[in-house]
């Protein structure tokens, strides 16, 4: 009769065991993650894109003109002033001036829409990259899941406290991953809502390194995603490598070492997806 209890307690154990294990491995909260992060901006929040193009429509957009005419004025100053102290003037000179004015208004005008565009094509990068993102582990479960059954009640309430533990520290981890995500589409969202403005110094020799890096930096937001998918499909890659489990005479130092790996793998992808837009940044050359 007590044997049976043993059993009955111990294959509880094992299930709660397998449970908490298949919280380690990308499961279904990373892999929400990753779709997530494949979304537009319209996609994740519809309200929060119309609000950031509203402002820059009404709000930013005059703002955009005044400095555009700044920029402008300059400009044909600077054409006036380059021949012979105004002495000489070139009808040539004055066309470019007007055909740079036309295409610096036709920035300014569509820089929202330009900006969502990037947004868009980085969205289109990560669907197309999400595919390589998921790790196969139902065999390999299954396996750790055999060499669990010859192990004593004693050694499987040990690793299930540990293990107990440790998700803790994972659903903390996942956290980390959501509050990155959710902060780039807040940033996104805070960039195109002041587009104008940088679109409106393209025009400057001056003054362009602004909306240059503004560029720049929105390539990099949209470059980020395809980032922290790469750093999942390698850890769904390195989680899907075998489990050894060993044997009963090893000790139970064997079954905590296989708890630590796939929470030292979680905890260094937490790393380099809180560093995915520095390194985005590096790569387009962004400050």
């Amino acid at each position: 009769m007590f044997d049976a209890l043993f059993e009955s307690i111990k294959e509880i154990i094992i299930e709660s065991l397998m449970a908490l294990f298949q919280s380690f491995f990308l499961g279904p909260n990373i892999n929400n993650a990753g779709n997530m992060v494949s979304q537009t901006p319209g996609a994740f929040s519809e309200t929060s894109l119309a609000l950031a193009e509203n402002i820059n429509n009404y709000v930013i957009l005059p703002v955009a003109g005044v400095i555009l005419t700044y920029v402008m004025v300059l400009e044909l100053i600077s054409l006036v002033t380059d021949y012979n102290n105004m002495h000489e003037n070139t009808t040539m000179g004055l066309y470019k001036w007007m055909f740079k004015t036309f295409l610096a208004i036709m920035l300014v005008s569509h820089a929202f829409e330009i900006s969502t565009a990037i947004m868009e094509a980085g969205a289109s990068l990560v669907s197309e990259s999400i595919p390589y993102a998921t790790g196969e582990t139902g065999t390999l479960m299954t396996e750790m899941e055999a060499s669990l059954e010859q192990y004593g009640i004693g050694e499987l309430i040990i690793a299930w406290v540990t293990t107990l533990f440790s998700g803790l520290i994972v659903w903390i981890a996942q956290l980390f991953i959501w509050v990155v995500i959710i902060t780039r589409f807040m940033s996104i969202y805070m960039n195109l809502a002041v587009a104008s403005v940088p679109f409106a110094t393209l025009s400057s020799e001056k003054l362009n390194g602004t909306g240059l890096n503004y560029i720049k930096s929105m390539i990099g937001i949209a470059l980020q995603g395809v980032i922290i998918i790469v750093a999942l499909a390698v850890y769904g890659a390195i989680s899907a490598s075998p489990l050894d489990i060993g044997s009963p005479g090893e000790g139970i130092m064997v079954i905590l070492q296989v708890v630590a790996k796939p929470l030292v793998l979680l905890l260094s992808l937490i790393v380099i997806i809180m560093k995915s837009k520095s390194i985005a940044n590096s790569i387009v050359g962004s400050y």
